[in-house]
């Protein structure tokens, strides 16, 4: 039998604030197409664990960001998925 990696897949929502934006970092469309998610790790640019949920919020100054979704399924697969958010 093949075992299939899951996939991650994140996508960035951002409010408006005064100096900062927040920034709502949602892998929850993650899915592993042979079992299911069991952990989610979300690190930033400079290697800072940020949260081990599907979705978090983070506040962000202006510039580029990057941010790495790491997802691992039921039977210990792994993925990882980059993402990078403008703050205009």
């Amino acid at each position: 039998m093949i075992r299939r990696p899951p996939r991650s897949t994140p996508k960035p929502s951002s409010a408006a604030s005064d100096v900062y934006k927040r920034q709502i970092l949602d892998g929850s469309k993650s899915y592993d197409p042979d079992g299911e998610i069991v952990s989610w790790s979300w690190i930033s640019e400079t290697g800072i664990a940020l949260g081990d949920r599907p979705v978090i919020k983070v506040r962000l100054s202006r510039g580029t960001h990057s941010f790495s979704l790491s997802v691992v399924d039921n039977k210990g697969a792994k993925s990882i998925s980059k993402m990078t958010v403008r703050v205009v």
